[in-house]
């Protein structure tokens, strides 16, 4: 019994832990500030929209580069959602039976889209920090990406996404003495307000004129661009709007403690 109860006790990570112990550089660092100083206010020049994480621009904070998705299905790929700004081939982006929409209403939908992906994606890097997972193997991203179904005993119920790693999965977790009571306890933590969290990267037009846009999900509505193994360079940006106001505070605190005096 003691041993259940101490599997049990898993503590949400401090949200700044997702930058990691990374050497900052200063430039870097404050070129994600001004682009969320930015925020949409570029919105038309924007060509698509991108969610992401801390994490991913702790990433870029000492590279310079968005990384790519860290799963073996989007590793080399960066999902975008395209605006009513984008030169691109709409086919197959939507449903042939799809109501037609104002282009203000698709890119209204774009950005939902895309800050409900940022939202996904934190949570998941949380859960990886929290649980000690390493979202560079494929089956600890899948863990934390689908934590809620594990942890209300759904596992099973995701043909084609992680069912045909359910016994490699409970193995992994076994391995990490964490407990069925410990990852429901963390999914009712995540699910918080104030982990609303993440960031939405606005794509200029410029990053469809180095690298070839293609037709990402089927039907899903969104595009990918196939990068070098470093991902999307910072120039490509012409914004990053924070989810929250937490967020907003998260970058202004690493810009004055990584850009005083340079």
């Amino acid at each position: 019994m003691m041993e259940k109860d101490k599997r049990a006790q898993v503590e949400i990570a401090p949200y700044d832990s997702l930058v990691g112990g990374r050497v900052l550089v200063p430039d870097h660092v404050r070129k994600i500030a001004d682009l969320v100083a930015a925020g949409r206010d570029q919105e038309k020049l924007a060509i698509g929209f991108h969610g992401t994480s801390l994490a991913a621009l702790g990433v870029a904070m000492k590279t310079g580069y968005i990384p790519t998705g860290r799963s073996q299905k989007c590793e080399g790929h960066l999902y975008f959602f395209p605006t009513s700004h984008a030169p691109v081939n709409r086919e197959g982006l939507e449903p042939p039976n799809a109501p037609p929409r104002t282009p203000t209403e698709r890119d209204k939908e774009a950005f939902r889209e895309a800050e409900g992906y940022a939202h996904d994606l934190t949570r998941a890097a949380l859960t990886a920090n929290s649980l000690g997972l390493d979202l560079s193997d494929d089956l600890d991203w899948k863990i934390a990406m689908h934590i809620d179904d594990i942890a209300n005993g759904q596992l099973e119920a995701k043909p084609g996404t992680v069912d045909e790693d359910v016994e490699r999965i409970k193995e992994r977790l076994d391995e990490k003495q964490l407990s069925p009571r410990a990852l429901s306890r963390l999914d009712r933590q995540l699910e918080n307000p104030e982990f609303d969290r993440g960031f939405v990267l606005l794509i200029a037009k410029s990053a469809l004129e180095e690298h070839s846009p293609h037709l990402g999900d089927p039907l899903y509505g969104d595009l990918k661009l196939h990068l070098p193994p470093e991902g999307l360079s910072l120039e490509h940006l012409v914004g990053i709007e924070p989810i929250s106001e937490a967020d907003f505070e998260v970058i202004e605190k690493l810009e004055k403690r990584h850009c005083s005096g340079n």
